[in-house]
């Protein structure tokens, strides 16, 4: 698993969209997510967090996109 950088271009599967685009920067589809939800997500909002067996912590949220590359084996099988 990769966290995209702000300028990869991602290009949708035959017969999808993403948000209504068949490419798009990675950097314009943060900016229309942010805008639908209507919260910053992707500069950060601020917030505390408390996860099993640890305290709260303060710091931000923030929203990546995170590209997970097929296996081999599976690019294998797609091809058949």
């Amino acid at each position: 698993m990769k966290i995209l950088d702000t300028e990869a271009v991602i290009l949708a599967a035959e017969e999808t969209t993403v948000l209504s685009h068949k490419t798009i920067v990675v950097s314009d589809l943060l900016d229309l997510i942010e805008r639908k939800l209507g919260q910053k997500l992707v500069s950060g909002t601020d917030c505390s967090v408390l996860s099993p067996d640890s305290r709260w912590k303060q710091g931000k949220v923030r929203l990546a996109l995170i590209f997970e590359e097929k296996a081999q084996a599976d690019s294998m099988t797609d091809d058949k």
